[in-house]
This record gives structure tokens, sequence and C-alpha cells, in this order.
């Protein structure tokens, strides 16, 4: 098992999510029990090559084995529809998550607003920040940015301010990302 993980951890950071898909099938065809890390492994690896049908298949394979899902698996399957601009998909995620009781945490919400923005649907984005206080999830800088850029798609400059000055009262950093966002916000 150690050695499998080693090989699949190598295979995740050259991006290779093919040849990581490939290794996994040999896995499952020679019923060779893999962990949810070496699941999660592979869904992060079709994540970061931008590969969500892969990814949500891996997820499907996982499931099937009744191998333990957890937030880092949802997270890197939320991050794969996120990054191939799947936003119903991403937001199913979410929704299985809360679901299934699978603590949601700011990677998590801060993915699904960014799947959101990309598909520009403020509305929604805007939806799920309003959860985070809510939630367990701690709010961070990230998952701010991801809604301000949000409102900065949809044309909602007046909410992108808004979410700038609750960064200022909750004492979040500023960063150029939040900046930036906001002032393109303004522009269009």
């Amino acid at each position: 098992p150690h050695a499998g993980t080693c090989i699949l951890s190598g295979l995740a950071k050259k991006r290779a999510s093919d040849v990581f898909v490939a290794a996994l099938s040999w896995h499952e065809m020679n019923k060779c029990k893999l962990s949810s890390y070496q699941y999660n492994s592979v869904i992060a690896a079709c994540a970061k090559a931008k590969m969500w049908p892969k990814a949500l298949h891996v997820l499907n394979v996982m499931t099937q084995s009744h191998v333990r899902y957890d937030t880092i698996t949802f997270s890197c399957a939320i991050t794969a529809c996120e990054k191939g601009g799947e936003c119903d998909k991403a937001l199913h995620l979410f929704t299985t998550m809360n679901q299934r009781s699978v603590a949601v945490d700011a990677i998590i919400y801060s993915a699904t607003i960014s799947a959101c923005e990309k598909a520009c649907r403020w509305e929604r984005a805007l939806m799920l920040y309003s959860e985070i206080p809510e939630s367990k999830a701690e709010l961070d800088t990230i998952t701010c940015c991801a809604a301000i850029s949000a409102c900065e798609k949809g044309g909602q400059w007046a909410k992108a301010l808004q979410l700038l000055s609750a960064m200022v009262q909750t004492n979040l950093e500023l960063d150029t990302i939040s900046f930036s966002a906001a002032i393109s916000a303004c522009e269009k």
C-alpha cells in the first residue's frame, strides 16, 4: 500500500491525471483496497488537470467501494467542477455534503462561490456567502475575494463594496485581489 501511495502521489505532483486514473483502474482490477487519501489524491490530480468528469467518476468509484469520503474528498471534487466551469455540479456536490453531514469549511465555500462566479451567478454566490456565519466554517480573505469577484462579474459594484467593507469590519486581511475585484466592479 505504501508503494502505491508513493506512486499515486508522484503522479499527482506531475499532474498526470490520465496515468493517475489508469493506476486507479489497475488497483481496482487487482482488488487492491485503496484508502480515502489515495482516492483524494486522484480526485485532486483530476482537479489540477481540469478533468471534472474523471474527478466525479473517481468519487463515484470511491462511494461504490464503500471508502469513507470526507471534506477533502468533496473539496477536490468541487474544485474540479469549479475549474471545469461546472457550477451546477459544484452546487450539487455542496448540497450532497450537507445532506451527508460532511463538514463544510472555508475552502469548500470558496471553491463553490468561485464556481458561481465563473458561471455569472452572483446571487447564488452571495447566498452561499451569507450562509457562512451559520456554518462552522471560518470566513477568510479568499472566500470574501471570491464573493467580491462574483459581484464584479455580475456588475454589482455596490454589493462588492459592501463585501469589502465587511472585510474591514471583521478584521480580514485586505489584499490586492480584493481591491482589484472591487475596483473592477465599480468600473462596470
